[in-house]
């Protein structure tokens, strides 16, 4: 038996392709419907697929390729067929693969057997102090120092890059890839700091919005909004983190002109447009890419460009959505 077939014996229930869903909707022993069923579900996939869209295509393509997946033996009917799947598969799973196998690959890992990891949680505290020994020089400009001995290091970053290595095997939104405006947007407004275990790996983040209510907040790994009681740190850290929160000055003024540059080029964002309103109004003296889109694309497109609200207006990513009319869409 191959080390694949064991596996497909030892994880029965991940081992389901179409062609068993197609089996289970015949309810005949003879399953005569069957190739019938495939017929439909094929016809299906293969006319709203990847080919109807070859900007949506493209752009699938690459979130694949993000996630890990090799294309290369894959028809785009089948590519359609594996992102329905994989999004519904939180991101961070296939990032926590991504970096699983790239810092076991750099010997980074304290297990040097993979298979005696027990569950995901000991894999990512793994990840979490693997990032840490990985070329920790080249981020040295990247990182703002608040505090470190020899068990917590309290940082802010200020670039994506150094967010995603210290970040590492967290839900963080500040160290989401395949959407980075929510590391600037923080980065922009307030104090953004993580604190790491150098020890254990545990992590958990802060932040203290500057710009609106100076409101604080503490959150754990998995994203989750904790009370400041809840962290699982050493007494004497609350008085270095009561100190650290005490700055008026976000992590973007911590930065010199290089690294706000690093910032608005890994982010796509541009700093002066940022303001208390997440979305601003389209002005005649601003000029933006203007998208037309029939409105029963609006799902697809919220899926490709991000984040859509109503026409005239600016999405996070700097383009102006206009839904055409009936009478456009007919022309």
């Amino acid at each position: 038996m191959t080390k694949v077939e064991s596996l497909k014996v030892q994880y029965p229930h991940l081992n389901i392709s179409f062609l068993d869903l197609a089996k289970k909707l015949d309810p005949t022993k003879s399953h005569k419907y069957t190739p019938v069923i495939c017929k439909i579900l094929n016809d299906r996939f293969s006319i709203i697929g990847l080919t109807d869209n070859k900007q949506w295509a493209e752009e699938n393509k690459l979130k694949l390729k993000e996630r890990g997946i090799d294309l290369s033996d894959l028809s785009d009917s089948s590519i359609f067929v594996i992102s329905l799947i994989m999004d519904t598969i939180s991101s961070d799973y296939f990032d926590t693969i991504n970096d699983f196998i790239f810092y076991g690959e750099k010997g980074l890992l304290d297990k040097k057997d993979v298979l005696t990891y027990k569950n995901i949680e000991e894999i990512k505290n793994d990840i979490s102090l693997a990032s840490m020994k990985f070329e920790e020089k080249d981020y040295a400009n990247q990182i703002y120092k608040e505090f470190e001995n020899e068990t917590w290091l309290a940082l802010r970053p200020l670039t994506f890059e150094s967010s995603a290595k210290y970040g590492a095997a967290t839900k963080w939104c500040t160290t989401y890839r395949h959407d980075k405006s929510y590391f600037a947007k923080y980065w922009n407004r307030g104090v953004l700091v993580y604190f790491i275990n150098k020890k254990t790996g545990y992590k958990f983040a802060g932040f203290k919005e500057l710009k609106r209510a100076h409101e604080l907040s503490f959150w754990n790994s998995i994203d989750t909004r904790i009370d400041s009681m809840e962290l699982e740190c050493d007494f004497y850290l609350y008085e270095i983190i009561k100190n650290i929160f005490k700055s008026t000055k976000s992590n973007s003024e911590f930065c010199n002109f290089e690294l706000q540059l690093k910032v608005q080029k890994e982010c796509h964002y541009m700093i002066e447009q940022e303001s208390d309103m997440l979305l601003e109004p389209v002005t005649d003296e601003v000029e933006y890419p203007v998208i037309d889109v029939p409105r029963e694309l609006l799902i697809r497109q919220e899926e490709t460009i991000g984040y859509i609200d109503y026409p005239g207006v600016v999405s996070n990513n700097d383009v102006i959505i206009r839904f055409m009319n009936e009478s456009e869409q007919q022309a």
